[in-house]
């Protein structure tokens, strides 16, 4: 399928559509964000140092001026660029904000090789999130609407109300995040847009419970078209970025996040997460049934539930 303006794709910067192996990037099929915007490596290099300057101040005095110092560059660079420079302004101070949390842990514990450490970390991720299933947990009304739609809505689409499930939050709020995230822009497909999800025992799965009793078990087929970190990809975005969950990034590490030593940041297996510390997975290209590999259920179902999941040849247990 060729490029549109559907999907991230559309514009001369961007990556191919999503569900488009994006072979040359080495991210399997999901999407990347390119900047819509043309503009020098000085001016970016210029933008990231502001960034890191403020980050590096930390949160105590002096915080609300650092800001205001960065805020009133950002601004100019905005106004210079136009549409497309807010997205890109975003994504690098997003980036210089994981690079300080990476920082600081790395300087706690006497990293002294960052960049090697960063590569142990995206390897043991690879190795962590291999043999993890992908979910989604909804409720009742939300599998009656899959079953009759014969496939999951995103946030963005009508009738979001009816949805529950993850991205609680308005279709706009998370559009902004999504664009200087993967790319997506005000243009994309709501259809093909992120559906969020997580990693089956890869965090703390209590976490997720608040979105659902009934848990859509997904078929391994749509892992090359995942992504996934560490946390809330909105809460936790100061701290870590999604990236392939088959293909990972050290930023989905997500540091600052979900220890019961906040001073240690968490331990680096990854197997004492507390609070609402889960793995977010994010499905590109939407969910449909055909996707479904099982429903897990805490209850035994409706008989009528029951006879529809059979028609449609859809697997299900009480557990």
């Amino acid at each position: 399928m060729a490029p549109s303006g559907k999907g991230p794709g559309g514009g001369r910067f961007r990556d191919a559509w999503i569900g488009q192996v994006v072979q040359a990037l080495g991210l399997g099929g999901v999407p990347t964000f390119h900047p819509r915007v043309q503009v020098t490596p000085e001016e970016i290099q210029k933008l990231r140092r502001a960034g890191r300057t403020y980050w590096e101040g930390g949160w105590g005095a002096g915080r609300s001026a650092r800001f205001n110092k960065y805020d009133a560059q950002r601004r100019r660079f905005v106004a210079r660029h136009g549409e497309g420079a807010e997205a890109l302004e975003q994504r690098v101070f997003h980036e210089e904000s994981v690079e300080y949390e990476f920082g600081q842990y790395a300087q706690r514990h006497g990293i002294e090789d960052p960049e090697a450490f960063k590569r142990e970390l995206a390897d043991r991720l690879r190795r962590l999130w291999a043999d993890k299933k992908v979910a989604i947990r909804i409720d009742k009304r939300s599998l009656e609407l899959i079953l009759a739609d014969r496939r999951y809505r995103t946030i963005h689409e009508e009738n979001e109300q009816d949805i529950r499930g993850f991205g609680l939050i308005s279709g706009k709020e998370r559009g902004f995040y999504e664009e200087f995230l993967w790319g997506y822009d005000e243009d994309s497909d709501p259809e093909i847009r992120p559906v969020y999800g997580y990693l089956v025992g890869a965090g703390n799965d209590e976490a997720v419970e608040k979105y659902g009793d009934i848990q859509l078990v997904l078929k391994d087929s749509v892992r090359p078209r995942t992504t996934a970190m560490y946390g809330d990809s909105l809460d936790h975005m100061s701290y870590g970025m999604p990236s392939a969950v088959d293909n990972p990034g050290w930023q989905s590490w997500t540091f600052g996040t979900g220890t019961d030593d906040q001073d240690e940041l968490f331990e680096l297996d990854r197997t004492h997460l507390t609070g609402d510390i889960y793995v977010e997975a994010q499905i590109h290209g939407g969910v449909q049934l055909r996707d479904i590999e099982r429903i897990v259920f805490p209850y035994e179902p409706p008989t009528a539930t029951q006879r529809l999941l059979r028609a449609k040849r859809i697997p299900w247990s009480v557990e």
